[in-house]
């Protein structure tokens, strides 16, 4: 019997990815797509939208029918909902949702002794081997080297820096065994001083 899967954020670049992947493999089956309240596409097959032709799973602003798991890619705005409701159904939850806060990593912390759950800047396998060896060189070099961390994403993103490159930054911080908010500067501009030793310098740019 395929799992039954949720996609919050199913109009956007990943959710529409989401839900052709979904809709192609046996083991998985799509049986709700969720958006926010205002959602252009709200009412709209979901199928239709990810361009793959109607799944006969029309685009809602809540969560209906039996569910095994949600996935969330959408807006930190969006998450206090989608986690209750997963806590609220005793479901797993998966979220590579960006841009969150201290108070949603608190509410995801809480969650998560209640339900099963993973979340995660960026689900690559690449990228995660990345955040391991940048948390190794940055532990064999100590502070002797700066850090400067350059991210480039298309102008559609909507938060920045992004999670990928907050990823690296606390792999950095990590192993330097200091807090990433104490020690991290997000671009500079005007007169800044001496660059600070220990200091993890975070860029982004948005283009194309």
């Amino acid at each position: 019997m395929p799992v039954l899967v949720a996609v919050v954020g199913a109009a956007g670049r990943m959710g529409r990815r989401l839900v052709a992947l979904i809709n192609a493999d046996k083991e998985l089956e799509l049986i709700a797509a969720v958006e926010a309240a205002g959602c252009i596409e709200t009412g709209r097959d979901v199928g239709a939208v990810a361009g793959i032709g109607d799944v006969g799973v029309p685009i809602r602003e809540d969560f209906e029918g039996a569910m095994g798991v949600i996935i969330d890619f959408s807006v930190p705005e969006a998450l206090p909902r989608t986690v209750a409701e997963a806590v609220r159904r005793r479901i797993p939850l998966v979220v590579g949702t960006t841009g969150l806060g201290p108070e949603h990593n608190a509410a995801l912390e809480e969650a998560s002794a209640q339900i099963p759950l993973i979340c995660a800047p960026n689900f690559s396998v690449g990228v995660n081997l990345l955040f391991k060896v940048a948390e190794q060189v940055a532990w064999t070099l100590g502070d002797e080297y700066d850090v400067e961390i350059v991210e480039v994403h298309h102008r559609y993103k909507t938060d920045a820096p992004s999670g990928t490159a907050l990823g690296l930054a606390k792999a950095v911080a990590a192993a330097r065994e200091v807090h990433l908010d104490k020690v991290a500067s997000f671009g500079r501009h005007g007169r800044t001083g001496e660059r600070p030793r220990e200091q993890i310098g975070i860029h982004a740019v948005r283009a194309g």
